[in-house]
């Protein structure tokens, strides 16, 4: 593989590594969200640019994409009088990606810096740090008043600093830990440079996101996992009683946010002139403009007027409004929300020790309350509960010690963190899938201590395989199986193995290929685009394969959980 191509390969592991790690911090991004409105969507908006930037990448280009890309292309190859690199082609269509990706001020700010870090990477010979300044000045070149204490301050500090610290020669990866280590003073900074951030008791919401995407890249530089290594989180002070008080001294004003208004325009006109007719409408006006597109961006009190005044210009499309008004009362209703604790009311088990899991769908949660937890907490595959969830949690409990099973790799480093921060002794058990924890949960003893418990319980972890099925949410083709979008797949403890035309057909042939009918106990639970009035035609159909279930060793429950049609246990001793 030529270097190039290596390059390419490394950015591109880079960013996927800082969407995994991103996606488990969106909450503790949306949490500090007051500037320039409280509507707790900054962690959301990044995240959502980010995930779909990455599928933009990994799918066929659109008509409007394609012409973008080629445009720049062409152009570029122009200028530099050869083609485009690997390197350079992966960060322009990153670029592309980020244009009609962009959700938000925030998502609106990254979409500039990929446009800078492609023009970097074209204007310079080396990959080192000053394609850091171009990415700031493309960031700042759309906002010529800038806040200070923003994510813009975060972009400036962290490329000033960095140039200022660099070595002839070195290149950017291996100055990513001074990078990571100047977003974190600059973060650190904001609220002595932003009053409302100061008064509400956070850090700059998009300075910290940022943060957490270098940290993500990082990870994949020092061949870490982003789903497994521990979170770097920040919280508001005092409990968001900060954010509180912003909210409802806003409210007594009788003044509104207004909306925050998105569009795509496709036009002859110039950027200035289409910033010039737009700026006198409304605030927090970003335009990123290609050859006659551009992605509008504008908080209005009215979102029709700078939609109207766009379709006088041209032609428009995309279009999203949403109301902040509306976002930032549910801000105040979740600082208003009863936390973990009082949701579940204490629980007292005196000496024994507490088993405490963490899964969704009502039916699942039934089950393992039945089988043996003594609380479970409401997480999955995109709900995954904060640190401070859990640890509310675990401190509602007064037990002698607590088993913790988080029933989910993304979520086992969070509910470690927990776990470090309770006054309870607590012992995590790493369980992978609700499955897992359900056998655990079985054998669980509440006469012995956590320890003990997790030590005994390895073995039976060891004995579950977890079948997973749900609808492809696009096609594959992974280990020599393929599947269309919206075809069956099943999932055999995170390694795909099978498609089928249905579903039921696919439960059939997974329990088959694990060997189930030699197994101890298979226990398949409904969920997703299923519900309990299909238990017993799904029933027959297993016992047209499999005979008596009771006999087969079978059971069939209906357990609620999202995503998945079928989530089946197979247990063998």
């Amino acid at each position: 593989m030529n270097e190039e191509k290596r390059n390419s390969n490394l950015l591109k592991g880079m960013f996927d590594s800082a969407v995994i790690y991103f996606q488990r911090h969106i909450e503790s991004v949306n949490a500090l969200n007051v500037f320039p409105v409280p509507d707790k969507d900054t962690g959301t908006n990044m995240y959502q640019t980010l995930k779909s930037m990455k599928i933009g990448i990994e799918r066929e280009q659109t008509d409007r994409e394609r012409k973008i890309y080629e445009d720049n292309r062409d152009e570029t190859a122009n200028r530099l009088q050869r083609s485009l690199s690997d390197l350079e082609d992966l960060s322009l269509r990153l670029w592309v990606a980020s244009f009609f990706a962009a959700k938000g001020n925030s998502g609106s700010i990254l979409a500039h810096v990929f446009k800078g870090i492609f023009e970097g990477l074209t204007r310079s010979e080396l990959v080192d740090v000053s394609i850091l300044v171009k990415a700031k000045e493309e960031a700042y070149s759309t906002f010529p008043d800038p806040v200070e204490g923003t994510m813009l301050t975060v972009l400036r500090d962290l490329a000033t600093e960095s140039v200022n610290r660099s070595v002839p020669g070195v290149s950017i990866c291996d100055s990513f830990n001074s990078m990571i280590e100047i977003a974190r003073v600059s973060v650190d900074s904001t609220p002595g440079l932003l009053s409302i951030l100061k008064e509400s008791g956070v850090v700059d919401s998009g300075g910290y996101g940022v943060e957490i995407i270098l940290r993500g890249m990082a990870l994949f530089l020092s061949r870490e996992d982003p789903e497994t290594t521990s979170l770097y989180l920040r919280f508001p002070d005092d409990k968001g009683e900060g954010i509180e008080r912003l909210i409802l001294q806003h409210q007594e004003t009788n003044e509104e946010y207004g909306y925050c208004t998105q569009f795509v325009l496709e036009s002859s006109v110039s950027e200035e002139l289409l910033d010039k007719k737009l700026d006198e409408i409304g605030e927090s006006l970003a335009i990123l403009g290609s050859h006659g597109v551009f992605r509008v961006h504008i908080h209005a009190k009215d979102p029709g007027k700078p939609i109207s005044a766009a379709v006088d210009l041209g032609v428009v499309s995309e279009v999203s409004v949403e109301n902040m008004e509306n976002q930032s009362k549910t801000m105040l209703m979740d600082q208003d929300e009863p936390k973990s604790k009082t949701q579940f009311g204490s629980v007292d088990i005196g000496d024994k020790t507490a088993l405490v899991a963490l899964a969704s769908g009502e039916g699942i949660k039934e089950f393992l309350l039945d089988s043996g937890a003594n609380l479970v907490i409401e997480a999955g595959d995109t709900a995954n509960p904060s640190v401070g969830e859990i640890l509310d949690c675990l401190e509602a409990i007064s037990a002698s010690s607590v088993l913790l099973l988080p029933n989910n790799k993304n979520i086992a480093s969070t509910a470690h963190e927990a776990a470090k921060m309770a006054d309870t002794n607590v012992v995590v058990l790493p369980t992978v899938s609700v499955l897992q924890g359900m056998e655990c949960s079985f054998a669980f003893d509440p006469d012995l201590s956590a320890q003990i418990n997790s030590e005994m319980l390895v073995d039976v972890m060891g004995s579950v395989k977890t079948i997973l099925i749900f609808p492809a949410a696009r096609s594959v083709e992974i280990n020599g199986v393929s599947a269309l979008e919206g075809q069956p797949v099943a999932m055999l403890d995170s390694k795909l193995i099978l498609s089928a035309t249905t579903n039921l057909e696919l439960l059939v042939r997974a329990i088959e290929a694990t060997g189930g009918q030699d197994s101890d106990q298979i226990t398949v639970f409904l969920g997703n685009r299923l519900d309990e009035l299909d238990l017993d035609s799904i029933r027959d159909f297993l016992e047209s394969s499999f005979g008596d279930l009771e006999h087969a060793g079978i059971e069939l429950h209906w357990g609620g959980q999202p995503h998945y049609d079928f989530m089946v246990s197979v247990v063998s001793s």
